[in-house]
C-alpha cells in the first residue's frame, strides 16, 4: 500500500486516499502504517473497512476491527448495508442502530449502501428511505437501514449546525 500511495502521490495528486482494510476490506486489524509523502504533519488518508457485522460480540469486533485504529487515524465505514436479505439476523434493526451510535462515538464516517440502488437504502427510483417496519429476516426485500441513515445524517448535520 504505502508503495501505491508514493507512487500516485509522485503524480501531484493532492485528494484525499482510502487506504482499503484488509481480508476483502472487513478489518483495519493489523494494517500497516501508511505515511504519505505530499502531507507528513496532515497526511490526506482515510482507512476504510466495508461491512461491519452485526453479529457476535458486537463492540469487542468492531473495537478490533477498526475503533482502535480509530483512535489515531481517520476511519470510514464504506459500503454499509444491514437488510433482510444479506447477512441477516433478528437483531439487525438493533445491532444497526448499535453500530451508528458506536461509529458516532468514535468519530468514524459512513457510507450507504446504496442511493442509486433499489432495496437497499431506499426502497424504489423514488428515493423513499427503506425501513425495518416488519423487519423478518431471509424476505427479500423486506427492511433495510434507509431511514436509520437519514435520521442519523441529519442529527450529525444538525449538530454541528449544517
Amino acid at each position: 500500500m504505502q508503495r501505491l500511495v508514493d507512487r500516485i502521490r509522485s503524480q501531484h495528486v493532492g485528494n484525499v486516499l482510502i487506504i482499503s482494510g484488509l481480508r476483502v476490506k472487513t478489518t483495519l486489524a493489523h494494517a500497516p502504517h501508511v505515511n504519505d509523502p505530499a502531507g507528513p504533519r496532515a497526511p490526506q488518508l482515510v482507512y476504510a473497512v466495508h461491512y461491519p457485522l452485526l453479529t457476535g460480540s458486537l463492540t469487542a469486533e468492531w473495537k478490533r476491527d477498526f475503533g482502535d485504529l480509530a483512535a489515531s487515524k481517520p476511519v470510514m465505514v464504506t459500503e454499509w448495508n444491514a437488510s433482510s436479505d444479506w447477512q441477516c439476523n433478528p437483531n439487525v434493526p438493533a445491532h444497526a442502530q448499535l453500530l451508528l451510535d458506536y461509529l458516532s462515538a468514535h468519530h468514524i464516517g459512513i457510507v450507504g449502501f446504496a442511493f442509486d440502488h433499489p432495496h437497499t437504502i431506499v426502497k424504489n427510483w423514488k428515493h423513499v428511505p427503506t425501513t425495518y417496519d416488519n423487519f423478518h429476516c431471509g424476505r427479500q426485500y423486506h427492511g433495510g437501514p434507509g431511514e436509520l441513515l437519514f435520521r442519523y445524517f441529519a442529527r450529525a448535520s444538525a449538530a454541528s449546525g449544517g
